[in-house]
């Protein structure tokens, strides 16, 4: 994921979703495969604005310099570390 941590996504999400945070661990999974650091990071930095918490209304999506389809990682990211 090309998140550059701008947080430019964060100024426009209505809902405070921690946005890179959640891209963060997608990435650290991703790259290195360690489950348990993705999700400890998840837990340590983006349980304040869970990616649950995206109501999909784009709004990060249309400031975010990478193009990163943020709504559908953001529902992958939901699955995968707030699962318990």
């Amino acid at each position: 994921m090309p998140c550059t941590d701008c947080r430019y996504c964060l100024k426009s999400c209505p809902q405070g979703v921690r946005i890179p945070a959640a891209l963060a661990s997608l990435n650290i999974l991703a790259l290195y495969g360690d489950e348990h650091r993705a999700q400890e990071n998840y837990d340590w930095n983006a349980s304040a604005g869970p990616a649950s918490s995206c109501v999909a209304c784009g709004a990060c999506e249309d400031v975010c310099p990478q193009r990163i389809g943020i709504v559908r990682e953001l529902v992958r990211a939901a699955g995968l570390f707030e699962k318990r």
